[in-house]
């Protein structure tokens, strides 16, 4: 744990730099619990507070008092099923009170196996927070260790249906400090978290830095995907080198949409058009970025996939997008102040290719700037919205 803030504010930034958009942390006493706020100020988007000791009132008031810059709270982490650390009844009305309190969601985090030996970990929280660790399972190379972890939460799926899992801790360490323990490597690291993407595994890279401190165990200090002086191992530059391309099957992340406040929509006689940017990471060749506008309008409901017809247009080898779309038309046309919300997936090519071809089908929509149909399914890091954007007409020319 660095010692002062401008530390914690270069670690904050050099993940920042990396395109990392979000962090969860430990716990919220002392010096921790400015980490939420200096995210924030190093262009962090999203953070998962972590609460170490329910039981411990410094952490818990401040806790609270951080609710305005926290996306989520993590109450507890292997205090139960390993070290009973506090009880089940706490950890229930701990995590009740600060949902109710803070209106975000909250849950706790314990080993993947407690949560067979110990039900009711299944329902205490608002999501599932498993550390799933194959090295400690005798699992520490490809494909044993990412073929591992798929099963583990897959059993743990099967038993929480329908309650979002996202693991909170999975990894390799690449080191030891006995030069008699053979262990896995960057290499070694690289290539499970690289599986892990592929099988479609929801995790969170475990850890950020190499950990000097911990060193009951020859293998904890080196957990990190950078080491301790931040410099970048295996996976941390194969993440940041985006012209590698990414693996085949790597989540698309669609990081951001610009202009999220206001559109100005150039008002025409036959509708308005927009134009609309943002950024995207990893965009392989078998995904396609499709525009969806709602516009909140009884005339049209829905959510409309916009021209032209592959949907986004316009994409840089930095991960920049841009695009054109409408709203309304010359029955309907758009109005000052409207409200509309705006959608962007990354939809694998036969989906598009499907959503394409049945518009080009129909001699009723050929020609229309949008097309009506039901959202294509695709996972969270596949899309992001914008909702209430105001629409501000400019006159043409």
């Amino acid at each position: 744990m660095p010692e002062c803030a401008d530390e914690i504010t270069i670690d904050l930034e050099t993940l920042a730099a990396a395109g990392f958009g979000g962090i969860v942390t430990y716990g919220c006493d002392g010096l921790k619990m400015e980490i939420p706020k200096l995210a924030r100020e190093a262009g962090i988007e999203f953070v998962i507070l972590g609460v170490y000791n329910p039981e411990n009132e410094e952490e818990w008031k401040n806790a609270r008092s951080l609710a305005g810059v926290v996306d989520g709270y993590c109450v507890g982490n292997e205090g139960i099923g390993r070290e009973n650390r506090y009880t089940l009844d706490v950890l229930r009305s701990r995590i009740k009170e600060l949902r109710e309190w803070s209106g975000k969601p909250v849950t706790t985090s314990e080993q993947i196996e407690d949560y067979t030996s110990i039900p009711e970990l299944l329902t205490v929280g608002d999501w599932l927070f498993p550390n799933v660790h194959p090295f400690w399972n005798r699992q520490t190379s490809e494909p044993g260790a990412s073929r591992w972890t798929k099963a583990q939460v897959e059993e743990l799926r099967a038993k929480a249906t329908g309650v979002p899992i996202l693991c909170k801790e999975v990894g390799l360490p690449t080191n030891s400090l006995d030069d008699g323990v053979k262990l896995p490597d960057e290499q070694a690291q690289a290539e499970y978290y690289q599986a892990l993407h592929v099988l479609e595994v929801p995790f969170v890279y475990f850890e950020a830095f190499d950990q000097v401190w911990k060193t009951h165990h020859p293998a904890e200090p080196f957990w990190g995907i950078f080491d301790a002086n931040r410099k970048p191992k295996k996976i941390a530059t194969w993440l940041m080198d985006a012209s590698h391309g990414p693996a085949e099957g790597s989540p698309v992340r669609i990081d951001s949409i610009k202009n999220k406040s206001k559109l100005e929509v150039r008002r025409l006689p036959d509708g308005g058009f927009f134009s609309v940017s943002g950024h995207c990471g990893n965009l392989g060749k078998d995904h396609t970025l499709l525009l969806f506008v709602n516009v909140e309008d009884p005339a049209a409901p829905g959510w409309f996939l916009q021209l032209p017809p592959n949907g986004v247009f316009d994409i840089r080898d930095s991960g920049e997008w841009s695009t054109r779309g409408q709203i309304g038309n010359s029955e309907y046309p758009p109005r000052q102040g409207q409200t509309i919300s705006l959608l962007v997936l990354a939809a694998p090519d036969p989906v598009a290719k499907e959503l394409i071809d049945e518009r080009a089908r129909d001699p009723a929509l050929r020609g229309q700037g949008i097309y009506t149909q039901d959202l294509p399914q695709v996972a969270p890091e596949y899309r992001h919205e914008v909702s209430d954007v105001v629409v501000e007409l400019v006159m043409p020319r």
